[in-house]
């Protein structure tokens, strides 16, 4: 039996579909901060706006070192947005050993758009961080920005 491609709306339309979202926040250690099914359902669907850009990489001013020992203040600049308000930031961070063998699982925020800055807290002194970051609008997610910093010397 052949059955055309309908959406669930039109087979019952008192059925309300919602897209679904992307989970906000996840210390999964990988490449990407969303799977390709991910991305896809986060789309919106196309209104003739598909000649959109995604935004370019933020721009990370923050120093690769702080003197504090349990916090650095991550802060940046918005890249061209690709004609797409940025809509959020994903900053991914986790510890690393010196010699970037030994990785600790990521831990991952969500920043909302407007936002230039981001206070890392509760980390280890004396201590090698790497930080990944993305801007994300309607058109997608964008390339990412890293850094490595460290933690200042602790008490002694």
């Amino acid at each position: 039996m052949y059955l055309p491609n309908l959406s669930l709306s039109e087979l019952n339309p008192d059925l309300e579909v919602w897209p679904s979202l992307p989970p906000m926040q996840s210390d999964e250690g990988s490449d990407r901060f969303l799977t390709e099914e991910e991305e896809d359902a986060s789309e919106p669907p196309s209104a003739g706006g598909g000649d959109r850009l995604t935004p370019d990489a933020p721009i990370i001013t923050s120093p690769p070192q702080t003197h504090k020992p349990d916090v650095y203040d991550l802060e940046w600049r918005a890249g061209p947005d690709g004609g797409s308000p940025i809509n959020a930031y994903f900053v991914k961070y986790r510890k690393v050993d010196e010699m970037a063998t030994l990785m600790e699982s990521w831990l991952t925020v969500r920043v909302p758009g407007s936002e230039r800055s981001l206070r890392l807290s509760e980390l280890e002194a004396s201590s090698l961080y790497e930080v990944l970051m993305v801007a994300r609008s309607s058109a997608g997610e964008g390339q990412p920005a890293m850094l490595t910093f460290r933690t200042g010397k602790g008490s002694c």
